[in-house]
């Protein structure tokens, strides 16, 4: 692994903070059905009977930790507002991982500009600025993926026998608790291990190149990502729930998983038949839904994330204003997989394990959100991401092979160019979604509960434009 760049990390941890502070001012106020459940499940949460969700393990019992943690800490209102702590949890993992997705370009790269404008753009994503501020799984794998990725790099580069052992052992935890944090991570760390394996030129020079050491590497990384995550599943469900491997036994087990034996409750989403219909009911449509939504917000009031096919491209109008930025969702799909393709050998020799870990990581997560539910962005997120990054990452390595002032120069106009299209972007998502939201305290979906159960746990007094939550104030 390179020496720390001092000037990176600066420049990564104040890019963090800032988007902090950008959130902040933009709160949402906004709450919906899954963020109430998410946010009683908490409240309710009792370390004598803990509850576990076995598609986010850890998500519950973190949040019912960090509610503790916060409210001593915090002053009057903001620590009997349980919205803007939780809120609060996930604009700070939010933070950290657009501060590894820094470090991670920059490794990668050799050059800050462009680690700084892809974070940048990272961070002005539709999913990312969405999922930000909200009481909901989504910010925790696309946050968590950063560290991932970065882990993996380090144990590629690793140059001695000792530093090999020290990051195998290092990547393997950083997985475990991505694995905690999301169920469906364990398909990206299943796609660095991958990576690492392959017989690349690049690791001739490091990983002790020969599998004598590659090999034991990737399988000491693994163990010490499956066991812990094993013997957390296992005490969650057989031990906490008492849930059998045989048959389900609803007498000996106790919670709402108790009709289930340990294998249905594991993979509970999977089984439960309202999920993972994507396959057997294929619709291009709503692949292309959830993928849109990534980048850019639906110019819409109250948009309805979901089942709406309603598309906003026209592709013969490619510089006209108002579809200009789902126009421009197209030519980057289409751009960036014009040079994969057309740079692929170059791309390998220059990028080596990373390359793939990226393209087997979208691949993996792509397929799992055409499968799982494709017409809503969530499960999008990450690998568009990615993609968005791999996007970035490619035009950078190309104009490497250009040299003096030249390639100095190219590199600055490209990093504009591309920090202009994320501003655009960006620009587009503050004015149909996070400035509206920041306003709005009511969304659809909330009916059967009476607006004063979830007025309780939320404190006006810290919210930009505190309006009646049964009114909407507009941009």
């Amino acid at each position: 692994m390179q020496k720390p760049r001092y000037l990176a990390w600066l420049i990564a941890s104040l890019l963090s903070v800032c988007y902090g502070l950008f959130h902040l001012h933009f709160l949402q106020r906004a709450l919906d059905h899954d963020q109430v459940v998410y946010l009683v499940n908490m409240l309710v949460f009792r370390p004598e009977r803990p509850f576990f969700n076995p598609h986010h393990l850890a998500f519950e019992s973190s949040g019912y930790w960090f509610i503790g943690v916060v409210r001593d800490l915090l002053p009057a209102p903001f620590s009997s507002d349980v919205t803007f702590i939780l809120r609060l949890r996930s604009l700070l993992i939010a933070c950290f991982g657009l501060f590894c997705a820094c470090m991670y370009v920059e490794r990668l790269t050799g050059r800050l500009r462009w680690a700084v404008v892809i974070s940048i753009g990272l961070g002005l994503l539709h999913g990312t600025l969405y999922h930000a501020t909200k009481i909901d799984t989504g910010i925790f794998p696309l946050a968590w993926c950063f560290p991932m990725l970065w882990a993996g790099q380090a144990v590629r580069r690793a140059r001695t026998r000792r530093r090999l052992l020290f990051q195998s052992v290092w990547a393997g935890l950083i997985f475990f608790v991505g694995i905690l944090l999301h169920q469906y991570l364990s398909l990206l760390a299943t796609a660095i291990a991958l990576a690492l394996l392959l017989p690349l030129p690049g690791l001739r020079s490091s990983m002790h190149g020969s599998p004598v050491w590659r090999w034991p590497a990737v399988a000491l990384m693994t163990a010490v990502t499956i066991l812990p995550t094993a013997g957390a599943y296992y005490y969650a469900g057989h031990i906490n729930y008492r849930l059998r491997f045989d048959k389900p036994d609803p007498g000996a087990a106790v919670g709402v998983w108790r009709h289930r034996t340990f294998q249905e409750w594991l993979f509970a989403y999977q089984v439960d038949g309202h999920w993972g219909k994507g396959f057997s009911e294929f619709r291009p449509e709503a692949n292309v839904r959830g993928i849109v939504d990534v980048f850019v917000s639906q110019r819409r009031l109250r948009p309805k994330y979901g089942e709406n096919y309603t598309f906003e491209f026209e592709l013969a109008r490619p510089f006209a204003l108002e579809p200009l930025a789902f126009n421009a969702v197209a030519y980057f799909f289409l751009g960036t997989l014009t040079l994969l393709l057309l740079e692929f050998p170059r791309l390998v020799r220059r990028l080596d394990a990373d390359l793939f870990a990226l393209v087997f990581g979208i691949l993996f997560l792509g397929a799992l959100g055409a499968y799982f539910e494709p017409f809503y962005f969530e499960f999008w997120l990450v690998p568009v991401s990615m993609f968005f990054l791999l996007g970035g990452l490619l035009l950078a390595t190309l104009l490497d092979r250009w040299s003096g002032w030249m390639a100095d120069s190219a590199h600055s106009l490209a990093a504009a160019l591309f920090l202009a299209l994320a501003f655009f972007w960006g620009a587009h998502n503050l004015r149909y979604y996070l400035d509206s939201y920041s306003r709005l305290i009511l969304l659809e979906g909330m009916a059967e509960w009476e607006p004063e159960y979830y007025e309780r746990f939320q404190s006006r007094a810290i919210y930009r434009n505190p309006v009646d939550p049964r009114a909407h104030a507009g941009p």
